[in-house]
């Protein structure tokens, strides 16, 4: 090999780094896995000395694009993320780099059979944190001076997601929660809806202020697959009518690259609720229906992508639907160790 060729190699050892982090964060998680292959091969035809400093290299170049994602300071002075990186497997980069020339010598030999089984063991342990995990929840924050009942959408599912996921761990809590609740499916002239009742003994609230607060969240633990398309596609608030495009980019929480970190409103529409109570009072609700796509993208560091639908209404009591205007939105953000 010409030195000039072996001394222009550092250079795509970095430049290789930083695509392939590119790639992972920007298209999929599994392109992780190309990063131990990646410093296995540029090892296997050199020196173990090469195949130590292009290892480091290739690290260097993928986890300074990956800080640069999180946090644009980070990826210059944010050093404790590059050695906690490190510590939770970049190493393993360096060690395949060196290791690599060994299986020169032929594969049946025990050295090489070794440097494979580890090969083997980091690509198979990138795999497994890349695969995306799932995590659902609708949740409910309420304030309301009285007891009442309410008629709320509810998330629909399809496509392997089954709806008993969404009720699986209906409890209440809050600094004021509900003497008691109770929560059931109901067919109304919108279809089926959520009915809510909150009961509580109330006697040293002013009627005239919104003072108590009580919280309604149901949810599943996390899910590591998911069959068929991305979730986000398949879990929604339903009735929902009078849908309108955004698809808009928050100006605020545009960073660098804003194609992998951004917020972004999708959609508009509106969903019918009814909050009815003895006495017309005044109340609030938000109201969010969440799913979460978490994968790891490096060594310590993930890339969250959530979708979420919402609502923040205040309003007057009534036995009358109100109409509640809401939004669509999605985000993706990089986060590293200690974020």
């Amino acid at each position: 090999m010409s030195r000039k060729l072996l001394f222009s190699l550092p250079i795509a050892a970095m430049l290789a780094g930083f695509i392939n982090a590119l790639l992972t964060a920007g298209v999929h998680s599994i392109f992780f896995i190309v990063l131990p292959l990646m410093a296995f091969i540029f090892g296997y035809y050199l020196s173990w000395r090469w195949g130590l400093l292009y290892g480091f290299l290739l690290f260097a170049g993928y986890t300074f694009s990956t800080a640069l994602m999180w946090e644009v300071r980070w990826a210059f002075i944010g050093l404790p993320q590059y050695l906690g990186a490190f510590i939770f497997g970049g190493f393993s980069i360096l060690l395949l780099g060196a290791l690599a020339p060994i299986v020169r010598g032929g594969i049946k030999k025990a050295g090489a059979i070794i440097v494979l089984l580890i090969l083997a063991g980091v690509v198979a342990g990138c795999s497994y944190i890349s695969v995306p995990r799932y995590r659902y929840s609708y949740g409910l924050n309420i304030m309301c001076t009285q007891n009442m009942e309410l008629l709320l959408p509810v998330a629909i599912a399809s496509d392997g997601l089954s709806a008993e996921l969404l009720k699986s761990a209906t409890t209440i809590t809050g600094s004021n929660p509900p003497d008691w609740y109770g929560i059931e499916l109901v067919d109304t002239e919108y279809g089926q809806m959520w009915n809510l009742k909150m009961y509580s003994h109330i006697s040293n609230i002013d009627p005239g202020q919104i003072g108590i607060s009580s919280n309604w969240y149901s949810g599943s633990d996390e899910i590591r697959s998911w069959p068929g398309r991305s979730p986000t596609k398949m879990l929604q608030l339903t009735p929902k009518f009078d849908v309108r495009v955004i698809n808009t980019t928050e100006p605020e929480t545009i960073a660098w690259p804003s194609f992998i970190t951004a917020s972004r409103i999708l959609e508009e529409f509106k969903v019918p609720i009814k909050v009815i109570t003895d006495t017309e009072t005044e109340f609030e609700i938000f109201l969010t229906m969440n799913i979460d796509r978490i994968s790891g993208i490096n060594f310590g560091y993930t890339k969250d992508e959530w979708y979420v639908e919402s609502f923040d209404f205040k309003g007057m009591t009534g036995d009358r639907w109100i109409i509640v205007p809401a939004t669509a939105e999605n985000a993706v953000s990089i986060r590293g160790i200690g974020d």
